[in-house]
Protein backbone atom coordinates (compact mmCIF):
# COMPACT_ATOMS: atom_id res chain seq x y z
CA UNK A 1 0.00 0.00 0.00
CA UNK A 2 1.25 3.70 -0.39
CA UNK A 3 2.33 5.60 2.10
CA UNK A 4 1.87 9.46 2.23
CA UNK A 5 5.26 11.13 3.57
CA UNK A 6 4.11 15.19 4.88
CA UNK A 7 7.43 16.09 4.88
CA UNK A 8 6.77 18.66 2.36
CA UNK A 9 9.79 20.32 2.43
CA UNK A 10 12.88 20.83 -0.34
CA UNK A 11 14.93 18.11 1.54
CA UNK A 12 13.30 15.23 2.81
CA UNK A 13 14.10 12.03 4.88
CA UNK A 14 12.80 8.91 3.25
CA UNK A 15 13.31 5.86 5.57
CA UNK A 16 14.06 2.32 3.76
CA UNK A 17 15.44 -0.05 5.95
CA UNK A 18 15.72 -0.69 9.70
CA UNK A 19 17.73 -2.52 12.21
CA UNK A 20 20.77 -4.20 11.98
CA UNK A 21 22.84 -7.33 11.85
CA UNK A 22 26.82 -6.88 12.42
CA UNK A 23 26.10 -6.74 16.05
CA UNK A 24 29.66 -4.49 16.00
CA UNK A 25 30.47 -4.48 20.42
CA UNK A 26 29.71 -1.09 21.06
CA UNK A 27 26.12 -0.56 19.47
CA UNK A 28 22.71 -0.90 20.91
CA UNK A 29 20.97 -0.94 17.73
CA UNK A 30 20.51 -4.72 16.92
CA UNK A 31 19.15 -4.92 20.16
CA UNK A 32 16.70 -1.91 20.38
CA UNK A 33 16.04 -2.24 16.48
CA UNK A 34 16.06 -5.96 15.66
CA UNK A 35 17.51 -7.67 12.46
CA UNK A 36 17.45 -5.65 9.25
CA UNK A 37 14.77 -5.08 7.63
CA UNK A 38 14.03 -3.24 3.67
CA UNK A 39 10.97 -1.65 2.77
CA UNK A 40 9.13 -2.97 -0.19
CA UNK A 41 10.97 -1.66 -3.41
CA UNK A 42 7.72 -0.44 -5.06
CA UNK A 43 6.73 1.45 -1.92
CA UNK A 44 9.70 3.09 -1.81
CA UNK A 45 9.13 4.62 -5.05
CA UNK A 46 5.39 5.90 -4.78
CA UNK A 47 6.79 7.84 -1.10
CA UNK A 48 9.83 9.56 -3.59
CA UNK A 49 7.15 10.19 -6.35
CA UNK A 50 4.49 11.49 -3.95
CA UNK A 51 7.30 13.49 -2.05
CA UNK A 52 8.36 14.98 -5.65
CA UNK A 53 5.02 15.93 -6.56
CA UNK A 54 4.62 17.89 -3.17
CA UNK A 55 7.66 19.75 -3.87
CA UNK A 56 10.98 18.11 -2.33
CA UNK A 57 14.18 18.43 -4.69
CA UNK A 58 16.53 16.28 -2.02
CA UNK A 59 16.04 13.25 -0.86
CA UNK A 60 18.09 11.16 1.55
CA UNK A 61 17.35 7.52 1.93
CA UNK A 62 18.05 6.59 5.90
CA UNK A 63 18.41 3.44 7.41
CA UNK A 64 20.22 2.36 10.29
CA UNK A 65 22.32 0.38 8.01
CA UNK A 66 21.01 1.83 4.66
CA UNK A 67 23.60 0.03 1.99
CA UNK A 68 22.61 -2.95 4.00
CA UNK A 69 19.18 -2.27 1.91
CA UNK A 70 17.67 -5.66 -0.01
CA UNK A 71 14.49 -6.43 -1.02
CA UNK A 72 14.44 -9.14 -3.24
CA UNK A 73 16.32 -8.88 -6.30
CA UNK A 74 17.02 -4.89 -5.26
CA UNK A 75 19.76 -3.28 -3.32
CA UNK A 76 20.36 0.36 -2.66
CA UNK A 77 21.84 1.05 -6.28
CA UNK A 78 18.81 0.02 -7.81
CA UNK A 79 16.63 2.53 -5.54
CA UNK A 80 19.55 5.20 -6.31
CA UNK A 81 19.01 4.88 -10.65
CA UNK A 82 15.29 4.88 -10.00
CA UNK A 83 14.42 7.85 -8.11
CA UNK A 84 17.35 9.42 -10.10
CA UNK A 85 14.25 9.09 -13.04
CA UNK A 86 12.31 11.51 -11.30
CA UNK A 87 12.41 14.74 -13.33
CA UNK A 88 11.63 16.78 -9.82
CA UNK A 89 14.36 15.01 -7.69
CA UNK A 90 17.67 16.88 -8.27
CA UNK A 91 19.47 15.28 -5.32
CA UNK A 92 19.82 12.12 -3.73
CA UNK A 93 21.59 11.12 -0.68
CA UNK A 94 21.74 7.94 1.70
CA UNK A 95 22.88 7.82 5.27
CA UNK A 96 24.36 6.00 7.19
CA UNK A 97 26.35 2.99 5.78
CA UNK A 98 28.52 0.30 7.14
CA UNK A 99 32.09 -0.37 5.07
CA UNK A 100 31.15 -4.07 4.75
CA UNK A 101 28.02 -3.53 2.61
CA UNK A 102 29.98 -0.77 0.40
CA UNK A 103 29.04 -3.13 -2.44
CA UNK A 104 30.48 -2.99 -6.06
CA UNK A 105 27.06 -2.46 -7.89
CA UNK A 106 26.79 0.84 -5.09
CA UNK A 107 30.26 2.33 -6.23
CA UNK A 108 29.36 2.04 -9.48
CA UNK A 109 26.13 4.29 -9.47
CA UNK A 110 28.82 6.47 -8.48
CA UNK A 111 29.95 6.41 -12.57
CA UNK A 112 26.61 6.93 -13.50
CA UNK A 113 24.19 9.15 -11.09
CA UNK A 114 23.61 12.54 -12.29
CA UNK A 115 21.91 13.28 -9.08
CA UNK A 116 23.77 11.23 -6.21
CA UNK A 117 25.77 13.31 -4.16
CA UNK A 118 29.50 12.91 -3.93
CA UNK A 119 29.81 13.01 0.24
CA UNK A 120 30.42 9.35 1.28
CA UNK A 121 29.48 9.33 4.47
CA UNK A 122 31.44 5.89 5.65
CA UNK A 123 32.21 5.69 9.29
CA UNK A 124 35.17 3.86 10.04
CA UNK A 125 35.62 4.18 14.09
CA UNK A 126 39.23 3.81 14.33
CA UNK A 127 42.38 3.73 11.94
CA UNK A 128 43.97 0.62 13.90
CA UNK A 129 42.99 -2.77 12.49
CA UNK A 130 43.62 -4.35 16.39
CA UNK A 131 40.72 -1.69 17.65
CA UNK A 132 38.69 -2.73 14.61
CA UNK A 133 38.44 -6.24 15.41
CA UNK A 134 37.96 -5.06 19.38
CA UNK A 135 35.28 -3.79 18.06
CA UNK A 136 33.98 -6.43 15.75
CA UNK A 137 33.86 -4.05 12.83
CA UNK A 138 34.35 -6.64 10.40
CA UNK A 139 36.60 -4.90 8.17
CA UNK A 140 40.09 -3.92 7.99
CA UNK A 141 41.93 -0.69 7.22
CA UNK A 142 43.07 -1.94 3.94
CA UNK A 143 39.69 -2.50 3.02
CA UNK A 144 38.39 0.81 3.52
CA UNK A 145 41.28 2.30 1.85
CA UNK A 146 40.57 0.28 -0.79
CA UNK A 147 37.15 1.69 -0.82
CA UNK A 148 37.88 5.38 -0.86
CA UNK A 149 40.36 4.65 -3.77
CA UNK A 150 37.64 3.05 -5.85
CA UNK A 151 35.58 5.70 -5.31
CA UNK A 152 38.35 8.55 -5.68
CA UNK A 153 38.79 6.72 -9.01
CA UNK A 154 35.24 7.11 -10.20
CA UNK A 155 35.62 10.56 -9.39
CA UNK A 156 38.12 12.95 -7.62
CA UNK A 157 35.25 15.56 -6.14
CA UNK A 158 33.99 12.41 -3.82
CA UNK A 159 35.04 13.64 -0.10
CA UNK A 160 34.39 11.01 3.01
CA UNK A 161 33.17 11.57 6.27
CA UNK A 162 33.22 9.68 8.67
CA UNK A 163 32.28 8.57 12.62
CA UNK A 164 35.20 8.07 15.38
CA UNK A 165 35.19 6.08 18.42
CA UNK A 166 38.19 7.91 20.48
CA UNK A 167 39.22 5.59 23.62
CA UNK A 168 37.46 2.35 22.99
CA UNK A 169 39.03 -0.23 25.71
CA UNK A 170 42.61 -1.85 24.58
CA UNK A 171 43.14 1.23 22.38
CA UNK A 172 46.98 2.16 22.74
CA UNK A 173 48.25 5.13 21.39
CA UNK A 174 50.00 3.21 18.75
CA UNK A 175 46.07 2.87 18.00
CA UNK A 176 45.43 6.16 18.18
CA UNK A 177 48.25 7.14 16.31
CA UNK A 178 46.86 4.89 13.57
CA UNK A 179 43.22 6.80 13.54
CA UNK A 180 45.14 10.02 13.65
CA UNK A 181 46.92 8.91 10.35
CA UNK A 182 43.97 7.56 8.76
CA UNK A 183 42.49 10.67 8.94
CA UNK A 184 45.55 12.88 7.37
CA UNK A 185 45.29 10.27 4.75
CA UNK A 186 41.75 10.07 3.99
CA UNK A 187 41.08 13.92 4.86
CA UNK A 188 37.78 13.28 6.14
CA UNK A 189 35.88 16.83 5.48
CA UNK A 190 33.50 16.08 8.66
CA UNK A 191 32.95 13.75 10.91
CA UNK A 192 31.50 12.89 14.39
CA UNK A 193 34.16 12.17 17.55
CA UNK A 194 33.36 11.16 20.85
CA UNK A 195 35.04 9.72 23.83
CA UNK A 196 34.00 5.55 23.64
CA UNK A 197 30.78 5.58 26.58
CA UNK A 198 29.55 2.19 27.46
CA UNK A 199 26.12 1.11 26.51
CA UNK A 200 24.15 -1.32 28.81
CA UNK A 201 24.01 -4.52 27.17
CA UNK A 202 26.78 -4.57 24.96
CA UNK A 203 29.43 -6.53 24.64
CA UNK A 204 31.44 -3.60 25.49
CA UNK A 205 29.27 -2.39 28.38
CA UNK A 206 31.78 -3.81 30.89
CA UNK A 207 35.01 -3.55 29.91
CA UNK A 208 37.83 -1.33 31.20
CA UNK A 209 37.88 2.17 30.34
CA UNK A 210 41.12 4.26 29.58
CA UNK A 211 41.57 6.97 31.83
CA UNK A 212 39.47 9.85 30.47
CA UNK A 213 41.81 12.23 30.92
CA UNK A 214 44.10 10.47 28.02
CA UNK A 215 41.31 9.68 25.87
CA UNK A 216 40.09 13.77 26.15
CA UNK A 217 43.32 13.83 25.14
CA UNK A 218 43.24 11.92 21.77
CA UNK A 219 39.41 13.29 21.20
CA UNK A 220 40.97 16.93 21.19
CA UNK A 221 44.17 16.21 18.86
CA UNK A 222 41.75 14.00 16.48
CA UNK A 223 39.08 17.33 16.59
CA UNK A 224 41.97 19.50 15.79
CA UNK A 225 42.97 17.71 12.86
CA UNK A 226 39.20 17.20 11.57
CA UNK A 227 39.16 20.87 12.34
CA UNK A 228 41.99 21.40 10.11
CA UNK A 229 40.40 19.03 6.90
CA UNK A 230 37.47 21.39 7.50
CA UNK A 231 39.33 24.25 7.12
CA UNK A 232 41.17 22.89 4.04
CA UNK A 233 38.67 21.58 2.10
CA UNK A 234 36.44 25.06 3.00
CA UNK A 235 39.82 26.79 1.47
CA UNK A 236 39.70 24.94 -1.96
CA UNK A 237 36.32 26.41 -2.67
CA UNK A 238 37.50 30.21 -2.56
CA UNK A 239 37.10 31.44 -5.84
CA UNK A 240 35.03 28.55 -7.34
CA UNK A 241 31.48 28.18 -8.55
CA UNK A 242 29.58 25.74 -6.54
CA UNK A 243 26.12 24.32 -6.32
CA UNK A 244 23.91 25.10 -3.97
CA UNK A 245 20.12 23.69 -2.78
CA UNK A 246 18.02 26.51 -1.70
CA UNK A 247 15.95 25.58 1.31
CA UNK A 248 14.71 27.29 4.02
CA UNK A 249 13.67 30.74 4.53
CA UNK A 250 15.37 32.74 7.89
CA UNK A 251 12.15 33.99 10.02
CA UNK A 252 12.44 37.64 8.90
CA UNK A 253 12.70 36.74 4.98
CA UNK A 254 15.83 38.67 4.81
CA UNK A 255 18.38 35.15 4.33
CA UNK A 256 18.26 31.59 2.62
CA UNK A 257 19.91 28.58 3.96
CA UNK A 258 21.23 26.50 1.30
CA UNK A 259 23.36 23.32 1.26
CA UNK A 260 26.19 22.48 -0.76
CA UNK A 261 27.10 19.16 -2.26
CA UNK A 262 29.20 18.75 0.91
CA UNK A 263 26.71 18.50 4.16
CA UNK A 264 26.29 18.34 7.14
CA UNK A 265 28.41 21.30 8.80
CA UNK A 266 30.40 23.07 8.06
CA UNK A 267 29.92 22.88 4.29
CA UNK A 268 26.33 24.23 4.78
CA UNK A 269 26.13 27.46 2.96
CA UNK A 270 23.76 30.23 4.34
CA UNK A 271 22.84 32.46 0.80
CA UNK A 272 21.89 35.99 1.05
CA UNK A 273 20.69 37.39 -2.08
CA UNK A 274 18.43 40.16 -3.80
CA UNK A 275 15.20 38.97 -5.11
CA UNK A 276 15.67 37.23 -8.55
CA UNK A 277 15.85 39.09 -11.40
CA UNK A 278 16.92 37.72 -15.31
CA UNK A 279 20.52 38.81 -15.25
CA UNK A 280 23.79 39.19 -17.16
CA UNK A 281 27.45 38.86 -16.21
CA UNK A 282 29.42 42.07 -14.80
CA UNK A 283 32.75 43.12 -16.57
CA UNK A 284 35.25 43.67 -14.18
CA UNK A 285 38.16 46.28 -14.81
CA UNK A 286 41.14 47.42 -12.42
CA UNK A 287 41.49 51.40 -12.01
CA UNK A 288 43.53 53.78 -9.75
CA UNK A 289 44.15 52.66 -6.18
CA UNK A 290 43.77 49.07 -7.26
CA UNK A 291 39.81 49.21 -7.11
CA UNK A 292 37.64 47.10 -9.23
CA UNK A 293 34.99 48.33 -10.73
CA UNK A 294 31.49 46.55 -11.91
CA UNK A 295 29.79 47.66 -15.24
CA UNK A 296 27.02 45.68 -16.57
CA UNK A 297 23.54 46.49 -18.46
CA UNK A 298 21.15 44.33 -16.72
CA UNK A 299 19.87 43.78 -13.15
CA UNK A 300 21.71 41.10 -10.89
CA UNK A 301 21.38 38.97 -8.32
CA UNK A 302 24.25 38.93 -6.20
CA UNK A 303 25.20 36.30 -3.85
CA UNK A 304 28.01 35.97 -1.52
CA UNK A 305 29.16 33.22 0.23
CA UNK A 306 31.95 32.75 2.86
CA UNK A 307 31.96 29.34 4.46
CA UNK A 308 34.97 28.31 7.40
CA UNK A 309 37.94 29.89 5.66
CA UNK A 310 38.92 31.59 8.61
CA UNK A 311 39.72 29.62 12.13
CA UNK A 312 39.36 33.11 13.80
CA UNK A 313 35.51 32.94 12.28
CA UNK A 314 34.89 29.65 11.33
CA UNK A 315 31.07 30.57 10.47
CA UNK A 316 31.88 33.87 9.24
CA UNK A 317 29.50 34.76 6.27
CA UNK A 318 29.57 38.24 4.52
CA UNK A 319 27.56 39.54 1.69
CA UNK A 320 28.47 42.25 -0.96
CA UNK A 321 25.61 43.81 -3.30
CA UNK A 322 27.50 46.38 -5.77
CA UNK A 323 25.45 48.58 -7.47
CA UNK A 324 23.47 48.41 -10.88
CA UNK A 325 25.65 51.20 -12.75
CA UNK A 326 26.55 51.39 -16.45
CA UNK A 327 29.45 54.14 -15.09
CA UNK A 328 32.83 52.23 -14.39
CA UNK A 329 33.32 55.77 -12.49
CA UNK A 330 31.08 54.38 -10.48
CA UNK A 331 32.98 52.60 -7.13
CA UNK A 332 32.21 49.07 -6.85
CA UNK A 333 31.66 49.29 -2.60
CA UNK A 334 28.24 51.37 -3.54
CA UNK A 335 25.55 49.04 -3.51
CA UNK A 336 21.77 48.53 -4.16
CA UNK A 337 19.35 49.30 -0.54
CA UNK A 338 16.75 46.77 -0.21
CA UNK A 339 13.10 48.75 0.85
CA UNK A 340 11.46 48.15 4.27
CA UNK A 341 8.66 45.61 2.19
CA UNK A 342 11.43 43.23 1.26
CA UNK A 343 10.25 40.81 4.16
CA UNK A 344 9.80 36.74 2.60
CA UNK A 345 11.20 37.70 -0.98
CA UNK A 346 13.19 34.61 -1.06
CA UNK A 347 10.17 32.26 -1.51
CA UNK A 348 10.99 31.85 -5.46
CA UNK A 349 14.56 30.51 -4.90
CA UNK A 350 13.28 27.44 -2.50
CA UNK A 351 14.02 24.21 -4.13
CA UNK A 352 16.41 25.93 -6.71
CA UNK A 353 20.07 24.41 -7.53
CA UNK A 354 21.59 27.55 -7.74
CA UNK A 355 25.43 28.19 -8.05
CA UNK A 356 27.02 30.28 -5.45
CA UNK A 357 30.42 32.13 -6.12
CA UNK A 358 32.75 31.03 -2.70
CA UNK A 359 34.37 34.32 -1.81
CA UNK A 360 37.40 35.02 0.89
CA UNK A 361 36.49 36.96 3.77
CA UNK A 362 35.43 40.57 2.32
CA UNK A 363 35.92 39.84 -1.35
CA UNK A 364 33.15 41.15 -3.76
CA UNK A 365 31.89 38.90 -6.38
CA UNK A 366 28.62 39.02 -8.59
CA UNK A 367 26.71 36.03 -10.84
CA UNK A 368 23.73 35.46 -12.78
CA UNK A 369 20.85 33.07 -11.11
CA UNK A 370 18.25 31.84 -13.80
CA UNK A 371 15.09 31.21 -14.68
CA UNK A 372 13.63 33.10 -11.50
CA UNK A 373 11.03 35.31 -11.05
CA UNK A 374 11.65 39.10 -11.56
CA UNK A 375 10.40 41.61 -8.95
CA UNK A 376 12.13 44.84 -9.36
CA UNK A 377 9.55 46.59 -7.32
CA UNK A 378 11.22 45.25 -4.05
CA UNK A 379 14.39 47.33 -4.93
CA UNK A 380 15.34 51.09 -4.70
CA UNK A 381 17.46 52.59 -6.47
CA UNK A 382 19.42 54.77 -3.85
CA UNK A 383 22.74 53.85 -2.92
CA UNK A 384 24.52 53.06 0.35
CA UNK A 385 27.71 52.53 1.54
CA UNK A 386 29.14 49.03 1.78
Amino acid sequence: SKIKNEAGKVSSFLTIQEGCDKFCHFCVVPYTRGPEYSRPFNQILDEAKYLAENGTKEIVLLGQNVNAYNDGNYKLSDLILEIEKISEIKRIRYTTSHPKDMTEDLIDVYKNSEKLMPLVHLPVQSGSDKVLDLMNRKHTIDYYLKLFNKLKNINTDIEFSSDFIIGYPGEEEIDFNHTLNLIKEVKFINSYSYVFNPRPGTVAANLDLIENKISSKRLETIQNQLYENQISMNQSLKNKIINVLAQNLTEDGTKIFGRSEYPPPPSDMCIFCIEPFSAVSPKFSNVSNSKTILSFVSPLIIVVCVSSCSKSKPSSVTIWWPAFVDDESVPSKRSWSLSPACTNIFAPLLGAVVNVSVAPLNVKIVFPIESVVCCKSLLTKSFISA
